[in-house]
């Protein structure tokens, strides 16, 4: 008997179904994951959109308004990649909640102030708040049953609500 009869053997009792059966995908993962990647780089996507209001408003250079943006994302992959290894230890939905309720502090500063130096601060606060949400929902991910099938959903799904978002 050949190798391939003897694994047609070992498999005939087997469900008739050909393909295994695949989990369903878990619907509020994706919506808590998407929403945490949406607060994480909605500052980012919408880049260029707010150079040139943020330059009139403050009478600034592209240089010194793009040094901000730099001073934001740097700060954003600092604490990403800080946040990454502890992680593992607390709870991800506070860490996202956290990193949610400092982005939405931050967005309300940089709305009411008038001063760069504020606007500038509240960046650096947007990047770090970012960056705490985006790393619980990448560990969310990470943690599932099936993290590329949920990882490849969740990114659709959170860059059509960023386009969504950032067009109307």
């Amino acid at each position: 008997m050949s190798d391939f009869e003897q694994a047609q053997k070992r498999n005939s009792d087997l469900p008739d179904s050909k393909s295994p059966a695949v989990p369903p995908l878990p619907i509020l993962l994706i919506i808590s994951c998407s929403a945490a990647w949406v607060v994480s780089q909605l500052s980012y996507n919408s880049l260029p959109q707010l150079l040139d209001p943020i330059k009139v408003a403050f009478d600034r250079s592209d240089e010194v308004v793009t040094r901000m943006y730099g001073y934001e994302l740097f700060v954003f992959a600092i604490v990403a990649l800080a946040a990454a290894g502890p992680l593992a230890r607390f709870s991800r939905v506070l860490v996202a909640l956290l990193g949610g309720a400092v982005v939405v502090v931050a967005c309300i500063m940089s709305a009411l102030t008038d001063s760069y130096s504020v606007l500038v601060s509240s960046s650096i606060m947007l990047g770090a708040g970012g960056a705490l949400a985006g790393a619980a929902g990448t560990a969310a991910v990470a943690s599932s049953r099936n993290p590329e099938r949920v990882y490849s959903v969740v990114m659709i799904v959170s860059y059509v609500a960023l386009a969504f978002l950032l067009l109307f």
